[in-house]
């Protein structure tokens, strides 16, 4: 007996045949035997692209394969994590769960016999997730002299990476942050926020340069109106004298509709916003202008 490598032989229709000869130089009656060898198809990986990417994002794969005593009937494209996917030359996937695939590739002859695998790889990046959990106050009145600032927070999430940016934009005034969690302070030096109803938008990138969907909430933005003491004339008068009281005031999201003068000893004194009047009562009066919009 012995041993042969397959390798070494053609394929098709073998006939195997085996004789014995004696000492006296006889040889045997012949024994015959047939041999089928059959090649085993071959599978290429033609294409993947892209090769990394983030969710969502189609994917396609092609490939090819070739069968020299016959012809390929059968295709499979199978992924580590999510098993098989397709079973033609080119398939288009854009559901591959996040995380590095090893893509296998292989074909099939008209004999049942599978090539060996062709392999390659594909990375999925997980898209970060956002939330805004709050901003308070989400009416807002500017002008307000208890509250002048806003807070802003959100929650973010990579499952297989970090974030590195932080973006917040309103649909009024553009990028007002580039931190997860912020104060606006409209008390601070070139700090503003326009009048009327802001789309606030949070959004992160993480590690792979991949931005999350945005997350969206909303703040509306009001304003108290304005009061101006332009003069007082004259600031020191005799009883029965004229004062003269000049104001005015403004009102960023409206108009004004009525003005007040109080004195801290007379109490209303006026509702125009320019008044005259001879009848203060003698002593230190302290003047307050305020308007209504």
């Amino acid at each position: 007996s012995f041993e042969i490598a397959v390798s070494s032989l053609q394929t098709g229709n073998h006939t195997i045949t085996y004789q014995g000869k004696d000492d006296y130089g006889v040889w045997s009656p012949k024994a015959v035997y047939y041999l089928q060898v059959y090649e085993n198809p071959n599978s290429t990986m033609d294409s993947i692209s892209p090769q990394s990417t983030y969710e969502g994002v189609a994917i396609t794969f092609s490939g090819s394969g070739s069968d020299e005593d016959g012809n390929v009937t059968a295709y499979e494209w199978r992924s580590s994590m999510d098993g098989i996917f397709g079973n033609s030359t080119s398939v288009t996937n854009n559901s591959l769960s996040s995380g590095y695939h090893v893509i296998h590739f292989k074909v099939r002859d008209n004999d049942g016999l599978w090539s060996a695998n062709a392999t390659s790889y594909v990375f999925i990046n997980d898209i970060p997730s956002v939330n805004i959990t709050s901003i308070s106050p989400q009416v807002f009145y500017k002008n307000n002299a208890t509250n002048t600032s806003i807070t802003f927070n959100a929650a973010a999430f990579d499952s297989d990476g970090f974030i590195t940016t932080y973006k917040w934009t309103s649909s009024k005034n553009g990028e007002l942050s580039s931190e997860q969690n912020f104060t606006f302070n409209l008390s601070w030096w070139g700090y503003d926020l326009t009048v009327g109803n802001h789309t606030i938008t949070f959004q992160v990138r993480d590690n792979f340069s991949t931005w999350s969907l945005e997350s969206a909430s909303y703040l509306i933005v009001k304003a108290y109106p304005n009061a101006t003491i332009d003069s007082i004339t004259p600031t020191f008068s005799n009883r029965s004298s004229y004062v003269h009281m000049n104001g005015t005031g403004s009102d960023e999201d409206g108009n004004i509709t009525d003005y007040q003068w109080v004195s801290s000893i007379d109490g209303l004194i006026g509702t125009l916003r320019n008044i005259s009047l001879n009848t203060l009562t003698p002593g230190n009066h302290t003047i307050f202008f305020k308007a209504r919009d």
